[in-house]
């Protein structure tokens, strides 16, 4: 039936390999659960374009079909590489993956502009992920994009699939399913069925917007015109949160602020 058999590591990494020299078409399957603990892997079909409208080979990423028949992948350590943008057990995905659970599975961020999911980076056009599930595991992406099953979902197709007890550390796009369900280039959406997960999640944005909130305000009162307005720009979009914010940090006594305040 053209479906390669992989039975434990080396024959995954095999797996990887092939799409690596370019045979992306390829189909495999799960034998048995595979434990990955303490061995390095690398993404099958990484990408390095964030934009995937694009036909080429080495951008195209996994075009064939995995079936995890039910089976368990665990204590996986995703990797990546120098100029990776799309990472996960599978980086770019235009093909298929099904039924596959991922437990105890663990990526730690790189300092660049990334998507990551557990299961895929991004899912493209037309690619499906069905009947996987994504338990116990840790996303760190701080400052980037990430979530327990794909980081970028743009115009693919996820359902059936399922997400307990991960914990990811990600940008405001961050998911318990999808971090990113709309290509920002291109608006391609996802399509996303009948899925079901906890809700044990966090994102970094709030606290870098409070931390830099606080580092604008303190002080306000004595800040010069022009650093004013530069702070009047960060919160234009939210002009209701900073007026409140300002005020609380003004003199009661109108002349005493008229004293500081520059704008009168």
């Amino acid at each position: 039936d053209g479906y390669y058999n992989i039975y434990n590591e080396n024959t995954l990494k095999w797996f990887s390999n092939q799409v690596m020299k370019g045979n992306n078409t390829i189909k495999g399957r799960l034998m048995n659960d595979i434990d990955m603990a303490g061995k390095p892997f690398s993404p099958i079909g990484v990408g390095t374009v964030l934009d995937y409208n694009v036909s080429t080979l080495s951008q195209k990423g996994f075009a064939g079909i995995f079936d995890g028949q039910g089976y368990t992948i665990s204590n996986l350590t995703i990797g990546a590489v120098s100029g990776e943008l799309v990472t996960g057990f599978i980086g770019n995905l235009s093909g298929t993956i099904k039924n596959t659970i991922f437990d105890n599975c663990h990526y730690d961020q790189v300092d660049q502009d990334v998507r990551m999911g557990i299961v895929a980076g991004v899912v493209q056009p037309g690619a499906v992920v069905e009947n996987c599930g994504v338990i116990n595991s840790t996303i760190n992406v701080s400052g980037h994009i990430g979530a327990a099953v794909a980081g970028g979902n743009y115009g693919g197709t996820i359902r059936y699939c399922y997400t307990f007890n991960n914990t990811v550390n990600a940008h405001g796009r961050a998911g318990y399913l999808v971090g990113d369900n709309t290509n920002d280039a291109n608006s391609l959406i996802g399509a996303i069925t009948d899925c079901i997960s906890d809700n044990k999640i966090e994102s970094n944005e709030k606290e870098e917007k409070e931390k830099k909130r606080d580092k604008i305000i303190k002080g306000f009162s004595k800040l010069l015109k022009e650093e004013k307005l530069k702070a009047v720009a960060e919160y234009i979009e939210k002009p209701g949160e900073f007026i409140t914010l300002l005020k609380s940090f003004w003199y009661q006594d109108y002349e005493k602020q008229k004293q500081f305040d520059e704008f009168s």
